[in-house]
């Protein structure tokens, strides 16, 4: 079930308040698990880390508060192009958000780049604005998604607007530690 790889994400309450602790990035823990190995700030956690039954690690890395970052490693057997990965991801997040009562629009959305693994990646970043009753709320979306020889990666970060500028470095150490490391002799 593909669909259910992708929409498998719980995304964190849609108003979120307070004021963020900034990504501890000198303090970094590692993961390394089936030669997918990244780095991801001291004071945020891994709170969820699963293979389904298609083969997919799904890994969800989360901060104390409005920033969540998501790595998706899909099998051979389920790559997908952008668009399609993009449709089913968005589709996902607003039947989650209209469960809830609101509405999502895409308010922006620009191309982005970034290292990762040794190579330089396309991506997108959204701005998406969030309406729950008489509630509003702005989240950038940054994901990126590449194929290699043994499937695909998703990289996914989401974080409320008002707490950007103390995540940012979070995922951007995220982005230039990923290593996807292959089995060698795997047929």
């Amino acid at each position: 079930m593909l669909l259910k790889t992708i929409c498998w994400m719980t995304f964190f309450p849609i108003i979120l308040f307070g004021c963020a602790e900034p990504a501890d990035v000198l303090n970094s823990q590692s993961y390394n698990e089936s030669g997918l190995s990244f780095e991801y700030p001291g004071n945020w956690e891994v709170t969820y880390n699963e293979v389904n039954d298609d083969g997919a690690r799904n890994i969800d890395i989360e901060s104390k508060q409005s920033a969540t970052a998501y790595v998706i490693d899909l099998p051979s057997t389920a790559v997908l192009t952008s668009d399609e990965f993009t449709k089913i991801f968005m589709d996902g997040y607003k039947k989650k958000v209209a469960s809830e009562g609101g509405h999502v629009s895409v308010a922006q959305s620009v191309p982005v780049e970034a290292e990762i693994d040794g190579q330089v990646r396309s991506g997108t970043k959204n701005r998406l604005v969030v309406r729950v009753g008489d509630k509003e709320e702005v989240f950038h979306q940054i994901y990126y998604l590449f194929t290699h020889d043994q499937g695909m990666i998703a990289v996914i970060f989401q974080v409320a607007d008002h707490d950007i500028i103390d995540h940012i470095k979070g995922f951007e150490l995220l982005l230039s530690t990923l290593h996807k490391e292959f089995a060698m002799g795997s047929d």
